[in-house]
């Protein structure tokens, strides 16, 4: 039985609201319904290549004729039991990075590891071209009408060898056992193509068909009377990154200079080339929430200084995108969306850890945007077609963002946590002499919260957290000479208080720590 909203748009009688809403939901489900058929093909392909490498494996060991050899495939033994159970999901995620993307093809593999992947990927590529070729035919519908580019040619052997190239330097698999990792993908994978594009092709009919229907309806649809309503505004974050690209714009080439120049105006209520009034708003609605969810997340202090400083470079790919892909907003698990929110997770976790991986985060996001980036002239497309988001979906974005974000504070604080604790430990264990319970009950309850502000506030390079951390050294050595002299003791109760003090703590609370101290000696 059709759905009375259904009725409703194939009779002519749905408001604009109603055509808006229904034919976004058609689009997101296309979209998605895509990318889950995708993923659930790749993960049944790989399941016989993932079964086969232990005992693939095991006979590496055991026909290597070298004994450093012999030991270093007993070591790769041992990563696979590690890894293995990450390595699927790392291998989809490197391809959907690759499908779902630029204007641009995917980039190959470089030189080297074509010849690793050798003849297998080169008997492939001819083998199955045809095939290769009605699947980019049976997707060319779903691209027009979902306004986003699919690379046909990140499923094609050579993308899929990149996709493994990128999963095993992400997960750590040395470089010098490449060619057996190549050799045995080519036999279990990419000699049995074949059997994903045949099967890409039976899903993707009912894909195809929930394509046609909206592309259909699109083209049939009137066009709505506008009610008058207010157009959303853009974030300063967000015209701030425009005003900065539309500065170097060249009339004589549409780049993204040119874009920003136009997404601009637009933003500014001036006219635009080619876009009628009526076509404004959704532009506007997806910009400003992409703007607002970005501009949000970075004001969040224990982001590092240097994702801020390099926001532009982050917020233009993400604003391209929510203006020509929808499901930005409507796919929990869209490849952008969970990008910035892993890289913003490792980035806050720099602060505390230290780590020189993490404190490249802002970095890294922008290499790995680039994968994402879209053609200006694709976005300028998009702008006169594409729909508003339904509202009640843009503010369930956001509220989940805002989820996001506050999970992520909880992991940094779980992480400065279990930092603060360690450190004391390792200050307080084997020592000659038992550390007082009442000095661990400084340390823990007065102290700690100090160390854990230092860290979140300086990192752990710091030189004032390396201060507070040799003042837990100088409290535990004294307590093992008896709290020494009279007057290094007071000297040593002064510094903490003073310090306690220019945290910010509470007068009440430094007044219970210092005291817990004192009665250690009662003269003091």
């Amino acid at each position: 039985m059709m759905a009375p909203l259904q009725r409703s748009l194939t009779d002519g009688h749905a408001s604009g609201a109603e055509q808006s809403f229904y034919l976004q939901r058609l689009g997101a489900a296309a979209a998605d319904s895509l990318r889950r058929t995708i993923r659930g093909e790749l993960a049944w392909l790989l399941a016989p290549f993932m079964h086969h490498m232990p005992d693939a494996l095991a006979e590496y060991e055991a026909t290597a004729a070298d004994p450093v050899l012999r030991e270093s495939v007993r070591e790769l033994r041992r990563l696979f039991e590690v890894i293995s159970g990450r390595w699927v999901d790392t291998f989809i995620y490197a391809v959907d990075t690759r499908l779902i993307g630029s204007g641009a093809a995917p980039d190959e593999p470089g030189a080297s590891e074509d010849l690793v992947a050798g003849r297998a990927e080169l008997r492939a590529e001819e083998k199955y071209a045809r095939l290769l070729g009605q699947l980019d035919d049976r997707l060319q519908l779903i691209r027009r009408t979902l306004y986003v580019p699919v690379h046909v040619r990140a499923l094609a052997p050579a993308g899929l060898s990149r996709a493994l190239q990128d999963t095993a330097e992400q997960l750590g698999w040395p470089a010098a056992h490449r060619p057996f990792l190549f050799a045995r993908f080519g036999e279990d994978v990419l000699l049995r193509l074949g059997e994903l594009y045949r099967g890409l092709l039976v899903a993707l009919r009912a894909i195809g068909s929930t394509a046609q229907q909206l592309d259909a309806q699109r083209a049939a649809l009137p066009m709505p009377e506008q009610a008058a309503r207010t157009e959303p505004k853009v974030d300063d974050g967000t015209l701030s990154m425009l005003r900065n690209y539309a500065a170097k714009a060249d009339d004589r080439l549409y780049n993204d200079h040119a874009l920003a120049a136009d997404l601009l105006a637009l933003a500014e209520n001036q006219s635009i080339p080619d876009l009628p009034q009526e076509q404004r708003h959704a532009p506007l609605q997806r910009m400003s929430a992409a703007g607002q969810f970005l501009s949000e997340a970075i004001a969040d202090p224990l982001l590092p200084e240097e994702l801020r400083r390099r926001q532009d470079a982050v917020r233009l790919p993400l604003v391209k995108t929510a203006l020509a892909d929808a499901t930005l907003f409507t796919s929990p698990h869209h490849p952008v969306s969970s990008l910035v929110d892993e890289m913003m997770l490792k980035a806050a976790t720099a602060r505390v850890t230290g780590n020189v991986e993490e404190r490249r985060a802002a970095e890294r996001l922008e290499q790995l945007l680039v994968q994402f980036e879209l053609a200006p002239e694709f976005v300028r497309q998009a702008l006169l077609t594409q729909q508003p988001v339904d509202e009640a979906q843009v503010q369930q974005f956001m509220e989940s963002k805002r989820l996001r974000a506050r999970e992520r504070r909880q992991s940094v604080l779980h992480t400065v946590q279990r930092r603060v604790i360690e450190e004391l430990r390792l200050s307080t264990f084997g020592r000659e002499v038992d550390v007082p319970a009442v000095v661990l009950e400084f340390l823990h309850k007065s102290w700690a919260p100090l160390l854990m502000k230092g860290l979140l506030d300086h990192g752990p390079n710091d030189v004032r957290w390396r201060q507070d951390l040799d003042m837990v050294d100088q409290l535990v050595e004294m307590s093992e000479l008896g709290f020494g002299e009279d007057d290094a003791w007071e000297a040593l109760l002064l510094r903490l208080t003073q310090r306690m003090a220019m945290s910010g703590m509470r007068d009440d609370r430094i007044e219970q720590g210092i005291g817990l101290l004192r009665a250690l000696r009662p003269g003091s």
